[in-house]
């Protein structure tokens, strides 16, 4: 009877560790692991070569455009037509202007525009309340102005200029100065293109159309690919963005401090853990030619398990030459860089 107790307490006693166990597990609670053993630097290495990303300076036989000088990096895009990428900007404030600065596949910068907010971009035009430019080559045309549709138009006339037009957007009557016409009489404004030209005109009909055409880009070749990501669960120390044209790695992560995994907690909104990771500081290179570029990033994230989050990408296209490099601090703005080889 002892024998048979001894194993019924046994088994509670297990049953309850397990409940608390998965308890634990479904509160959030990290997962109990044993830290990695820590990776020693590759012979002769050398902290002290390696700059600080947030402020880069060309060196190695490459050169650092910084594009924070154009304000806080939003998205680019690439424009095979004209040969161009632009990179979209916003200021400091919701109020400033949007900076558009077009570089060509040579990373030289071609032409800048700045535009009042609202500003939208359709494809290769540009427009802002009153005028509309066009992408070329050669870089921004000069504003010009909507063709004004004036009198009152019914809804089914609106509706037959939304079907007829390649380009449709639509600025609320929310979003206009409230001492304003266009907020009082809660008068939207359809900035369209019909038959290649551009109109506009103002009206209270409450009719909500889609964003139509406006692409962002042009095809599936429009954006800069992304072709560096450290998986250490996958033992990659970085890709080859574009083998012929540049090489990117992570020479080597000083481990500092471990993270084990932690599951989503109950009731998370968004049902995502913690990923297994090191933190601490990484060390990368970029080679391009016969250049290099060395970098480290303190605070970084050295992902084991799980994709964690991206703080860093460098992209490139087989149509430019240069490459597009990005980190996004936790909680803080990027900092974008263009990096090429020096031109002799």
């Amino acid at each position: 009877m002892k024998v048979f107790l001894y194993i019924l307490a046994g088994l509670a006693a297990a049953a309850c560790l397990v409940l608390a166990l998965g308890y634990w597990v479904l509160i959030g609670a990290p997962v109990p692991s044993i830290p990695p053993s820590k990776t020693p630097p590759p012979e002769g290495f050398v902290a002290a070569e390696f700059q600080d990303i947030d402020a880069l300076q060309s060196a190695g036989g490459l050169e650092v455009i910084d594009l924070d000088q154009h304000g806080k990096y939003f998205e680019h895009m690439l424009h095979r037509a004209d040969g161009l990428i632009v990179f979209t900007f916003f200021g400091e404030t919701e109020n400033d202007d949007v900076t558009y600065a077009a570089y060509d596949t040579a990373g030289d910068l071609v032409d800048i525009l700045n535009l009042p907010i609202p500003a939208h971009r359709m494809d290769q035009f540009f427009l802002s309340k009153d005028t509309y430019r066009a992408l070329s080559p050669a870089g921004f045309s000069d504003a010009q102005p909507y063709a004004q549709i004036e009198g009152e138009i019914t809804a089914q006339q609106l509706d037959q200029l939304n079907k007829d037009s390649d380009y449709y957007f639509t600025l609320s009557w929310t979003s206009a100065p409230r001492d304003s016409e266009a907020f009082k009489t809660r008068a939207a404004q359809h900035i369209f293109r019909e038959a290649g030209v551009w109109k506009t005109l103002s009206t209270s009909i409450e009719q909500p159309y889609d964003y139509k055409g406006g692409a962002f880009g042009n095809g599936p070749d429009f954006e800069l690919k992304t072709q560096y990501y450290h998986d250490a669960k996958r033992q990659n120390n970085g890709q080859g963005l574009l083998p012929e044209k540049a090489i990117f790695q992570l020479t080597h992560f000083d481990q500092q401090e471990y993270f084990s995994r932690k599951s989503a907690s109950i009731g998370s909104t968004t049902g995502i853990g913690r990923a297994e990771h090191w933190r601490g500081t990484g060390y990368y290179t970029l080679t391009m030619g016969d250049g290099a570029l060395t970098f480290k990033i303190d605070d970084d994230t050295q992902n084991l398990s799980g994709s964690g989050r991206l703080f860093l990408t460098a992209a490139t296209h087989a149509d430019v030459d240069y490459v597009f490099l990005k980190h996004h601090k936790r909680h803080q703005t990027y900092r974008v860089y263009l990096i090429r080889p020096v031109v002799q």
